[in-house]
């Protein structure tokens, strides 16, 4: 949820829900980097992530609505003040994926009242680039973790070959994420200088990647 006029801490103090991570107007967006300017948000924020079982196409949005349930009337009245969204990733290594989503999870999630917004990512092993690695990080602290993280995506951009990376809470465990980066070629995915990166990041594991190369992506509603 996020909100220009509004806090974040009313949506707490409305649903009786400490929030996976929040932030209000004129906090700072992360930290400055390399003679960048501050960045401050300029709307109110709200998270919350939840999910339930193993990984798979429907736990995230059942574990969202079992957090949630009894409180959709709570959801209309801040949908007044605040703009709502449920985002969902997914993945897969197949060229030609399904995802499964039951008419109980939709059902569910429809009566949050709110949009859902997807990412799927269609990738296909390989040993050539370009390359896109997708690594388990399990850390501490959620919200330390994320601020951090936004932190630390900066200098990616000074690594040779980096074109770009994603981070998503996994739905297998409550401080699991899933980090993707995706690279030019193997020499650029294998490079000391990612390494250390991943070494540096606060608080976290970071497990041995799984290596694919990207088919296609898509993304929307």
């Amino acid at each position: 949820m996020t909100s220009e006029t509004h806090t974040s801490a009313e949506v707490t103090r409305v649903l009786g829900i400490e929030p996976s991570r929040s932030w209000e107007v004129g906090d700072p967006r992360g930290k400055a980097r390399d003679g960048r300017p501050q960045r401050y948000h300029t709307r109110s924020g709200w998270q919350i992530s939840a999910s339930e079982g193993e990984r798979g196409s429907i736990n995230g949005f059942m574990g969202l609505a079992a957090a949630l349930e009894g409180k959709e009337h709570l959801l209309a009245e801040l949908r007044q003040n605040y703009d709502m969204s449920i985002w969902w990733d997914g993945l897969s290594d197949s060229e030609q994926p399904g995802f499964y989503f039951t008419i109980e999870a939709l059902r569910r999630i429809a009566d949050l009242g709110c949009d859902v917004l997807g990412s799927a990512e269609l990738v296909f092993g390989t040993e050539t680039g370009p390359v896109q690695l997708v690594h388990d990080v399990t850390v501490k602290d959620r919200g330390a973790f994320e601020e951090r993280f936004d932190n630390a995506r900066w200098s990616l951009q000074d690594i040779e070959g980096f074109a770009g990376a994603s981070l998503a809470r996994a739905a297998h465990a409550p401080n699991s994420y899933a980090l993707t980066t995706r690279w030019k070629t193997t020499e650029d995915a294998d490079s000391a200088a990612f390494a250390e990166w991943c070494a540096d990041l606060p608080d976290a594991v970071v497990a041995e990647p799984q290596r694919f190369i990207e088919v296609s992506r898509t993304q929307g509603p």
